[in-house]
């Protein structure tokens, strides 16, 4: 099997997946108001939720092919490194804006609502907008999220780059401090019935994190 391949055909599904995602989102909102009907909202938030598990599955299982382990440099000088940061407000604060726009790489906590999520195929007709009685939702933080996302994808290797660096510090030192990324089990967003094709890939990307191939096949395809 050429691991490599496999790593960009998922990646590729993704892309699609997430794509979609991003048309539907932005058609289904109310730009006046930047809001989306509540089942709307709910429907694309499953899917998505789906996708950012298969995205950080991905990563991991893309990691097992760079050639070379990361290099974690700890800083020597913590008091002037703290008084530095301290000394530069509006640089500390736009780190902070970029840390919070970066994709998680850590599974969430197991939550019991993950093996009942199933939100079936999305269509327009299933998302059609219901009537403002129900309820509307804000959109921004959905979009962002997607776009987040997308930016992962469009940049695998990157990620693959900040895996490794948080791989290699001490455990102490981490942040978050979960290890390992991945938590064992039913992965996020997979539900027992597979009816999107979302959860086909996630379910193969899981399938490679928990049963890499041996260290030779990964030798033959690097």
């Amino acid at each position: 099997m050429d691991w490599n391949r496999a790593v960009e055909i998922n990646r590729d599904a993704l892309l699609r997946i997430i794509a979609g995602l991003l048309s539907l989102a932005n058609l289904l909102t109310d730009q006046t108001a930047n809001k989306m009907a509540r089942k709307s909202h709910r429907r694309i938030l499953l899917v998505l939720h789906s996708a950012e598990s298969a995205v950080r599955r991905l990563i991991v299982v893309a990691a097992r092919w760079k050639a070379g382990p990361a290099v974690w440099r700890p800083v020597t000088d913590k008091a002037t490194d703290k008084k530095t940061r301290a000394g530069n407000k509006s640089t500390a604060s736009k780190q902070k804006t970029e840390r919070r726009s970066r994709f998680p790489l850590h599974d969430p906590p197991r939550r019991q609502a993950d093996d009942e999520a199933d939100p079936g195929f999305i269509d327009l007709s299933s998302l059609r907008l219901i009537p403002p009685s129900s309820g509307m939702l804000p959109a921004t933080h959905l979009l962002k999220r997607l776009a987040v996302v997308k930016q992962a994808l469009d940049d695998i290797p990157g990620e693959v780059e900040r895996y490794l660096r948080w791989l290699a510090k001490p455990t102490e030192t981490r942040r978050p401090k979960f290890t390992p990324a991945i938590r064992p089990g039913r992965p996020p967003g997979l539900p027992k019935k597979l009816t999107h094709d979302v959860h086909r890939v996630l379910l193969e990307l899981h399938l490679l994190v928990i049963n890499p191939p041996p260290a030779k096949a990964i030798a033959d395809t690097s």
